[in-house]
């Protein structure tokens, strides 16, 4: 129960350029294009540094923590953004709009 008491982050996967990137979650297509600092993911973690540098420029994302706080509240917060999602700006200018970021295979 130790790992319960450690402190976590929720974060957020942002195109770091314009471009196509690959979606999880779009009916008709394999990828979807972002805007640069659309995101792509939210997450929660309790380690530090969860994406290798080397990892996030391949994939063309840059690693934005937006929330630090106990496992628990890191949790919700991540669900409430990725719930919250389909109405942001960026996905209602959409012709096809998405249920979750593109990178987040299900709600969690």
């Amino acid at each position: 129960m130790e790992e319960l008491e450690e402190d976590a982050e929720q974060y957020a996967l942002r195109a770091k350029a314009s471009g196509d990137y690959p979606c999880l979650n779009c009916a008709n297509s394999a990828t979807i294009f972002l805007n640069a600092g659309e995101i792509w993911k939210y997450g929660y973690t309790l380690k530090k540094n969860r994406y290798s540098e080397q990892r996030l420029k391949k994939l063309k994302l840059y690693y934005d923590r937006q929330f630090e706080g106990s496992p628990r509240e890191c949790l919700k917060e991540e669900k409430r953004k990725i719930f919250r999602y389909p109405l942001l700006p960026e996905n209602l200018v959409r012709s096809s709009r998405l249920p979750r970021p593109p990178g987040n295979k299900q709600d969690n």
